[in-house]
């Protein structure tokens, strides 16, 4: 419903890249002097996407003195730049102007460990492609330290026809209980494949979304000690998050943070729904 581009090339460049599967990330980052601010979010820069559907973002600021969050959004930047390695001289010429008005960022190397935040919660930019030496899911796994994990909640609009992806988390982590999170009413939950999964719960969203079409992406995988929560660009789909023998054919990006126990569900009002609702008979 919006107009066309009028000011490409004169008051902002737009850049093409070659992606082998669906070119799926969002992100925004946006850096000055001694500060900055990488988002990564499910939604894309649509008129639905920001102001209409039911989207999930996070949001990660520098301010000039938190190591942690300057080192999320160098790592956010790293993977811009392998994007960008043939972007032509004119967006080159732009990223060296901004880069030599940013030290900060540029002194800082890439890194594929989590950091810590003031704040104590530890967090990750995650991923994923066939340019990533490790699939999405894989790394996830791995940052989960914990063990029995009591459960698994995933809130995805779109699914594997055979739920491949959702086996490889359920085999990897062997929750006591997996609870999905679907708006029954679009249809695109392949109940068929879920009757393998027996400690399976499916839980409708339509009352949460209020009528909007619900394309939030976030998986939350709950210990006693700890919320992990990764949440983006990535459907719970074996090209988004890969499995354990394929790395996945889709560029995405999503952020992972560790909480404390049973916090993250009241953080995004899904408490009730998930606790205390009747599932979805399939």
């Amino acid at each position: 419903a919006s107009s066309l581009p009028e000011h490409a090339g004169r008051h902002y460049a737009v850049a093409g890249i070659s992606a082998v599967g669906v070119f799926h990330p969002k992100i925004t980052l946006q850096v000055g002097r001694s500060t900055g601010r990488l988002i990564v979010a499910s939604a894309n820069i649509t008129a639905s996407g920001l102001a209409g559907n039911l989207e999930l973002a996070g949001t990660v600021t520098y301010e000039g003195h938190e190591d942690a969050a300057a080192q999320l959004i160098s790592d956010a930047w790293a993977y811009l730049q392998s994007l960008l390695v043939s972007a032509g001289q004119a967006l080159n010429h732009q990223i060296q102007w901004m880069r030599t008005r940013t030290p900060w960022l540029r002194t800082l190397p890439a890194s594929t460990e989590p950091v810590t935040l003031e704040d104590g919660t530890l967090m990750s930019f995650l991923a994923g492609g066939p340019l990533q030496t490790k699939s999405i899911g894989t790394r996830f796994v791995g940052l989960i330290r914990e063990r029995p994990i009591e459960r698994l909640i995933v809130l995805s609009p779109y699914w594997d026809e055979d739920l491949g992806a959702l086996k490889a988390l359920a085999e990897a982590l062997s929750p006591k209980e997996i609870s999905i999170l679907i708006d029954a009413e679009t249809a695109l939950f392949p109940a068929n494949a879920a009757a393998t999964f027996p400690q399976l719960r499916v839980l409708d969203l339509k009352s949460f979304g209020q009528d909007r079409f619900i394309h939030a992406k976030a998986i939350l995988v709950e210990t006693v000690q700890a919320d992990h929560l990764l949440y983006g660009s990535a459907n719970c789909t074996a090209a988004a998050l890969g499995t354990t023998s394929y790395i996945g054919a889709n560029h995405e990006a999503c952020l992972y943070s560790r909480r404390p126990p049973k916090t993250v569900l009241s953080t995004l009002g899904l408490e009730n729904i998930v606790n205390e609702a009747l599932a979805v008979p399939l």
